[in-house]
């Protein structure tokens, strides 16, 4: 059941709303496990809904980054004909610092908060379409488990000058109700109260109401005796960035594959789930035999892992082979036991997902050219916008190539922004590569809120962005 926290709803009227006090960009990979979020839903209203509605996604820069997943009725029905609203609009952020909230609480996954726009118009008392988009996102994203309350004994005590009292504690989060939200300390404070999990400050009397802050990492344990603990010349929190990266390409190429092929039963997406089985058992159980006993730190967590896959592939149990966690040899480095399923090629939409290494930037390079050529034989297109919905007078309405192409761009240009600079040049240079800047074209979507009715998602028009991959 959907848990309804005291949160203010933030009407984002322009997506380049400020924050003041309280942010913080999202960590790369909770942004890139929220892609792969956005590619589940996907393959879910495929499986669930069918024809009865489609699914539209784009990226917003508010609240901190955004993706922003909308279900519409067909156009031929009344309930999908021309200026009428999603039936079912839905906000999910990457864990970040941010000031307010755009919608009512869905939940909060190990990776993403999940809102749901409240503004939308319902048809009737009882409207099915409505509520089984609400189901399959409850469902994608795991909010009856992510939501059931534990205790709140355990909470730590706020601190000075706040005061308040923890009104609610679950998997992923903690919130606080306080009365005086205008005196919170550094973001730093806030961020160690918790490691590990988001915090929700709530003061219904501040403006704005609600502060989200992302956690500080875990504190590392000590090795328990006899434990195998990590040679001098490995780095234990970059092999912990590679598994993860690995595990997401395992997951991004399972996903993919399910979204690409025709058959959409469940026995053709549990036979891809077991496929993936081997290769995700040994990026994780190579990186558990260096963090801890392989048996039980990797079947822990080989575990959750299979059990995300498996609801993400719209499947009602996982098959009996998944229970299997002998047979891997986890005492080998990381790179030479991770056996990760190949990429796809630049049609697939999800391709661009599974590179986010400063390795893999020459492969986005040569994809930005390939998308952008493809950009100028489908390009977007002016129209005529509705204003009394909100629109401008003229509405740019971006091609799905123009999409792609502003997605890898986007990459690109954070892979660089987070690189050395001498590792930038030598990865290039290696690559034979000279350009000394790219370019494409971004967007930025709006979403405007008109009084009856709404909210409606509208593009604006191409902005050109310039990356340069000289050093900085």
């Amino acid at each position: 059941m959907k848990h309804y926290a005291l949160i203010a709803l933030v009407v984002l009227t322009t997506i380049g709303c400020q924050q003041t006090q309280y942010d913080s960009a999202p960590d790369p990979a909770h942004v890139a496990w929220t892609k792969l979020l956005g590619e589940s839903i996907k393959l879910h209203a495929q499986v669930s809904l069918a024809d009865r509605a489609r699914v539209t996604q784009s990226w917003a820069d508010a609240p901190s980054t955004s993706l922003l997943v909308s279900f519409w009725a067909p156009a031929d029905t009344f309930r999908g004909g021309p200026g009428r609203p999603p039936v079912a609009s839905f906000v999910l952020v990457p864990w970040s610092t941010f000031e307010g909230s755009p919608g009512i609480l869905t939940t909060v996954t190990d990776h993403t908060l999940v809102f749901e726009s409240d503004d939308l118009y319902v048809m009737s008392s009882s409207d099915e379409l409505q509520a089984a988009c609400r189901a399959l996102m409850e469902g994608v994203v795991d909010a009856p488990g992510n939501e059931e309350a534990w205790r709140t004994d355990d909470a730590p005590a706020l601190p000075n000058p706040l005061t308040g009292h923890v009104a609610r504690v679950a998997r992923h989060y903690t919130q606080y109700d306080v009365t005086n939200l205008d005196d919170a300390p550094d973001q730093a404070i806030l961020a160690s109260m918790a490691p590990g999990r988001m915090l929700l400050l709530v003061d219904a009397h501040a403006d704005p109401s609600a502060v989200w802050v992302h956690p500080a990492p875990m504190p590392s344990r000590p090795p328990e005796p006899g434990e195998q603990t990590v040679g001098p010349d490995v780095d234990l929190k970059a092999e912990g960035k590679v598994m993860d990266q690995q595990v997401r390409n395992i997951f991004g190429a399972t996903l993919g594959s399910a979204l690409a092929q025709k058959d959409k039963s469940e026995a053709a997406r549990r036979r891809l789930f077991e496929e993936a089985l081997p290769s995700l058992k040994k990026a994780i159980f190579a990186y558990a035999g260096h963090t801890g006993p392989a048996t039980a730190a990797g079947a822990a967590a080989y575990e959750r892992a299979q059990e995300h896959l498996a609801r993400w592939l719209v499947l009602d149990s996982m098959p009996d082979s998944a229970a299997d966690f002998g047979g891997v040899d986890a005492t080998g480095p990381l790179e030479e036991a991770v056996n990760i399923p190949p990429g796809f090629e630049l049609e697939n939409p999800a391709s661009f997902l599974l590179r986010e290494s400063l390795e893999e930037l020459p492969q986005l390079l040569a994809d930005l050219a390939k998308a952008k050529e493809q950009a100028k034989k489908d390009p977007g297109r002016w129209v005529e916008g509705r204003v009394e919905l909100g629109a401008d007078l003229k509405q740019y309405e971006p091609s799905e190539a123009d999409h792609v192409v502003a997605a890898i761009g986007d990459s690109i240009q954070s892979i660089v922004q987070s690189a050395a600079p001498e590792e930038l040049a030598a990865v290039l240079k290696k690559a034979g590569i000279t350009d000394k800047q790219v370019t494409y074209d971004r967007f930025t979507t709006r979403l405007a809120k008109v009084v009856g009715t709404g909210p409606f998602e509208w593009s604006s028009g191409p902005i050109p962005t310039t990356v340069s991959l000289t050093s900085k």
